[in-house]
């Protein structure tokens, strides 16, 4: 996964994911994606922790 450089240093990081549910966005050109990390140490941990409490949302 890409990042911005302010939450990796590297710019990336990398781990194994499952997709678990895929649907169709408003706009039919895109699909939003759902995955379940499978395992990460913790400094990528911290990192989707960090984008999650800057981008993520609760619908």
């Amino acid at each position: 996964m890409r990042l911005p450089r302010e939450i990796s240093e590297d710019g990336e990081i990398i781990f194994g994911a499952v997709s678990r549910w895929c649907r169709q966005e408003e706009n039919p050109d895109f699909y939003v994606t759902g995955f379940q990390i499978q395992e990460m140490d913790g400094d990528i941990r911290a990192s989707v922790m960090h984008l999650i409490s800057e981008f993520g949302f609760l619908d």
